[in-house]
């Protein structure tokens, strides 16, 4: 009889993490990449674009919008298992970025694989788990 209430009252504790590592919803604001193995920090200057993606979704999979200085493009992702994303569609035709980092962003979304959130920080890696971005929790897709 212990064992079982001690078993009911972490099932809060631990679906509680389950969802919150499953909670993409809402808008994030790219700040920095990183390359793990280097440790290289590229970070958002206050003079660069700000790129927001934006999640929706229910369950295991949603739709995710990502918004540059000139361009917003659409696409569809599925959470296979916790922690595990893959982007299934994402792009179509779009302008030239006046920014390094809007012309990069589209392949480096496409090619997520991962991701973890913690408290207000998203991170997805990308390029086979070797490099990082970090995006913070935002109200809104204002850029």
């Amino acid at each position: 009889m212990k064992t079982y209430l001690m078993f009911v009252s972490l099932l809060p504790l631990v679906a509680s993490l389950h969802s919150d590592n499953r909670n993409l919803n809402g808008y994030w604001t790219l700040v920095c990449l990183t390359e793990i193995k280097t440790q290289i920090f590229d970070c958002r200057s206050d003079d660069t674009p700000a790129i927001v993606l934006e999640f929706r979704g229910k369950g295991s999979g949603g739709t995710v919008q990502c918004f540059t200085m000139r361009n917003a493009v659409a696409g569809h992702y599925e959470l296979p298992s916790p922690g595990k994303i893959v982007i299934m569609k994402f792009g179509n035709a779009k302008a030239a970025e006046p920014h390094k980092w809007g012309n990069d962003i589209w392949n480096s979304v496409r090619q997520s694989s991962s991701f973890k959130i913690v408290s207000d920080t998203l991170s997805l890696y990308f390029d086979h788990n070797t490099k990082i971005m970090k995006f913070v929790r935002t109200f809104g897709k204002d850029r």
